[in-house]
C-alpha cells in the first residue's frame, strides 16, 4: 500500500519549488504549465518547445501550428488557452471548429481539466476558478464560465462551428482549430478533395470572426492549428493574407530523418502509416506536402475486380520477375524488394494479374518462387530484368529448368533508356480504359498503384514488362498456336514408342534479342516423330558446349553449320549438318503440328509454347532432315 504525501512535499520533489512558487513560475512558462500542470504530458518534442516560445512571447498576438495529424497541436493550444484563463478569469475566448459537436468536445475538455480531470493541480494553484454553484452560470460541454468579477453576455469559453452566427459577442482569443477538414478521420488522400463551396465557407467564416467579434480593448488573439488534407486547404489562404501570423510549419521528421513527436510516432509507427494509408496520404498529412490529385496517374476507381480468371488457353500469359538489386548476390535482406507477378492479357485486350509475390528474396528464393508460378499458370514467356547481377537469373532459371518435365521460354528484359516511370506510365491507358482487372486481395498493388509516382514500384514495374512483352508477342504465330488450342497437342510418355532412331537436334538462330535455340531429342518411329524433350539454349547458358555433348550421346545427331564449328568439331561427333528449306518455317511446323505429323510429349512443350518463332523453326528443322513419314494421328489432351 502507497505511503500518502503532503501535497506540499509532492509539490517540492517533483517541481523543486513551493506551491505558490510554481502558481507563478506556470503562468511565466508555458512548457511548464502544459506538462506539469495542464496534464499534457506528451507535449515536450522539439516542435512542442518552439511552439510554446511562440505562444508565450507577448508580442506575437497571431500563432498557426500547421502539424502533422494526431501531434499534440491542439492539446498545446488548449494548454494555451488554459494558462490564459488562469492569469485572467474574466478572458473571454470563442474556440471554432468545422462543426458546433466538434467544438464542443474541445471547450468540454477544458472545463473538464479546470475542475481537475487529467490537470489534478489546476484547482489547487487555481481553485477560485470553478464557481461555488455551477447551477447559477453557463456550465456546459459548449460553453462554461469561470468565477469571475466581471459581468459578460459571453462564457468564458464558447464553442462554434463554422457558420455559427457570432455577430453580437466579442472576444479576447478565437482559436480555429482545424475548421476545414475531412468528415471522417480514417481517408487516403484520394478521398480528400474540398468543393469551392466549402473552402470559401471557411474562409469568410475566418474574415468575419476575426473582424468583427474581437472586443475592441481586448488582446486581439488569433491562434490556429491544422493539418494539410489537400492543395485546396485553406493554410496557403492564411499564409498569404494572414501574414503577421507567425506560423510554425513542421512535418513529422527534422533533417536526421527521425520523428520530431517521439512521445505521438514511432519510426515503426510512421512506416505501418504510410504502408497502410498511402503516399499521397503521407505527403499530405505528414509531410506538409498536399499533391494535387488531378495530377495521379492512376485512379483506383478506374480498376476492375474479378473472382473467377479467364482461361489460361483464353490469353497471353507471361511471369515478370524484377529482381531487388541488393539480393541478386545471395542474400536475403535488404532495401529492395523483389517482385515476380504472373499477367494474363485476353485477345480481347483486358489485363488480369493472376498472383504476385513482392518480398526481399535472394537468387534461390526467386527462382523458386518463378517457377512455382510456371508450374501453375503454364506462361508463355518467364521474362525477368537483365540489368547487372539480375543477370544471374536466367542462368540459375535454366538450371533449375532442366530437370522439370514443362519447359518455358526464358527472356531478358532489355531497358531502354525511357525512366522507370515513364515505362510504369504505359499501364495508364489500361486502367483509364477500365481494361485492368486484380483479384480483392492485391492490395500491396492497388496501394501502390495509388501512390504512384511515390513510394515503392516494384509491382508496378512488372505489371508494365507484362504489358511489353504482351504487345510483343501477343499477334505471333506461337501465342494463335495456344489459342487454337495446338500447345495442347500432347502424348504422354506412355504413348512414346520404346523402338526407334534416337535424333538429337541442336537448332541456334540470331533474334533481335540475341542468339537462341534449342536441344531436341526426339525418336523416329514407324510412327512418326515423337519429340521427348527440348531444352531452350542462349547466350546466357554456361557451359553450353558439355550441354550438347551430353544431349547427343548415342543419337543421330542435326544441326547447322555455325553450331557445327563452334561445338562440335574435333570431338568425335558425326553430325549432318544442314539448312533449313522452308520459306516459312514456323507456319509449315503449325501444319506438321496440326496434322499430326510431329507429335510432342509435356519434355517437349517449350517447343510450341516459346513467345517467338524459334521453336517452331526448330521443329520444322527438325522434320525436313528426319526422313519422317506422315499422316500420324494428333492426340489431344
Amino acid at each position: 500500500m502507497s505511503k500518502k504525501i503532503p501535497l506540499t512535499t509532492y509539490i517540492q520533489n517533483q517541481f523543486g519549488m513551493t506551491i505558490d512558487e510554481l502558481r507563478v513560475e506556470a503562468l511565466k512558462d508555458l512548457s511548464l504549465f502544459m506538462k506539469g500542470i495542464a496534464g499534457f504530458h506528451r507535449l515536450d518534442g522539439p516542435v512542442h518547445r518552439e511552439g510554446a516560445a511562440l505562444l508565450q512571447d507577448p508580442n506575437n498576438k497571431q500563432v498557426g501550428f500547421v502539424w502533422p495529424r494526431a501531434t499534440g497541436k491542439s492539446s498545446e493550444m488548449k494548454a494555451k488557452l488554459l494558462q490564459s484563463i488562469c492569469k485572467n478569469p474574466n478572458i473571454r475566448i470563442l474556440y471554432v471548429s468545422k462543426t458546433q459537436g466538434r467544438a464542443a468536445g474541445g471547450v468540454k475538455d477544458l472545463r473538464n481539466r479546470i475542475m481537475g480531470k487529467g490537470a489534478p493541480l489546476i484547482p489547487v494553484l487555481w481553485p477560485d476558478l470553478v464557481p461555488r454553484n455551477t447551477h447559477e452560470v453557463r456550465w456546459a460541454g459548449a460553453a462554461f464560465e469561470v468565477a469571475r468579477t466581471g459581468s459578460y453576455d459571453e462564457a468564458t469559453v464558447e464553442s462554434a462551428g463554422v457558420g455559427t452566427n457570432k455577430t453580437g459577442f466579442h472576444y479576447d482569443i478565437i482559436y480555429f482549430d482545424d475548421p476545414l477538414s475531412p468528415d471522417k478521420d480514417d481517408l487516403r488522400a484520394e478521398d480528400i478533395l474540398f468543393s469551392d463551396d466549402e473552402v470559401q465557407k471557411v474562409i469568410g467564416y475566418l474574415q468575419l470572426t476575426t473582424t468583427g467579434c474581437f472586443d475592441p480593448p481586448g488582446l486581439h488573439m488569433t491562434l490556429f492549428s491544422g493539418t494539410r488534407y489537400a492543395v485546396n486547404d485553406i493554410i496557403d489562404w492564411i499564409v498569404e493574407h494572414w501574414s503577421s501570423m507567425k506560423m510554425l510549419n513542421r512535418e513529422i521528421a527534422g533533417k536526421d530523418g527521425k520523428t520530431q513527436f517521439p512521445k505521438f510516432w514511432t519510426d515503426k509507427m510512421l512506416e505501418d502509416e504510410e504502408r497502410d494509408k498511402g503516399s499521397f496520404f503521407y505527403q499530405s498529412q505528414f509531410k506538409n506536402n498536399p499533391v494535387d490529385l488531378k495530377n495521379k496517374a492512376f485512379r483506383l476507381h478506374d480498376i476492375q475486380y474479378y473472382d473467377r480468371a479467364p482461361s489460361l488457353r483464353d490469353g497471353f500469359v507471361s511471369i515478370e520477375i524484377d529482381p531487388g538489386r541488393a539480393n541478386m548476390k545471395g542474400r536475403t535482406a535488404g532495401r529492395c524488394k523483389t517482385a515476380v507477378m504472373v499477367g494474363l492479357t485476353t485477345k480481347d485486350g483486358f489485363v488480369h494479374v493472376l498472383d504476385y509475390k513482392n518480398a526481399f528474396l535472394g537468387l534461390n528464393e526467386t527462382v523458386d518462387a518463378a517457377l512455382r508460378f510456371a508450374q501453375r499458370y503454364d506462361p508463355d514467356v518467364i521474362a525477368y530484368e537483365d540489368v547487372g547481377y539480375q543477370g544471374a537469373v536466367e542462368s540459375r532459371l535454366r538450371d533449375e529448368q532442366r530437370g522439370m518435365k514443362r519447359k518455358w521460354r526464358i527472356e531478358g528484359i532489355k531497358r531502354s533508356r525511357t525512366s522507370k516511370d515513364g515505362r510504369i506510365l504505359e499501364i495508364q491507358p489500361i486502367i483509364q480504359n477500365h481494361d485492368l482487372y486484380l483479384r480483392k486481395w492485391m492490395i500491396e498493388l492497388s496501394k501502390q498503384l495509388d501512390d504512384f509516382p511515390y513510394g515503392a514500384k516494384d509491382l508496378l514495374d512488372t505489371l508494365a514488362d507484362h504489358i511489353s512483352v504482351s504487345n510483343k508477342y501477343g499477334g505471333t504465330l506461337p501465342y494463335q498456336i495456344r489459342l487454337r488450342g495446338l500447345h495442347d497437342c500432347e502424348v504422354s510418355d506412355g504413348d512414346v514408342p520404346t523402338e526407334g532412331k534416337k535424333i538429337a537436334v541442336i537448332y541456334m538462330t540470331r533474334t533481335p534479342e540475341g542468339t537462341a535455340g534449342f536441344i531436341i531429342q526426339a525418336i523416329r518411329a514407324e510412327g512418326g516423330l515423337f519429340v521427348t524433350d527440348a531444352i531452350s539454349i542462349g547466350e546466357g547458358d554456361f557451359d553450353l558446349t558439355s550441354m550438347i555433348l551430353k544431349a547427343v550421346e548415342d543419337r543421330e545427331v542435326i544441326t547447322t553449320k555455325d553450331v557445327w564449328d563452334t561445338f562440335l568439331r574435333g570431338r568425335g561427333v558425326s553430325a549432318r549438318r544442314r539448312v533449313i528449306r522452308s520459306q516459312f518455317p514456323a507456319d509449315a511446323a503449325v501444319a506438321r503440328i496440326s496434322e499430326g505429323e510431329v507429335k510432342l510429349t509435356e519434355r517437349a512443350s517449350i517447343l510450341t509454347g516459346y513467345a517467338s518463332p524459334v521453336g517452331l523453326e526448330a521443329i520444322e528443322f527438325m522434320a525436313e532432315h528426319s526422313k519422317m513419314n506422315s499422316g500420324l494421328q494428333v492426340v489431344v489432351v
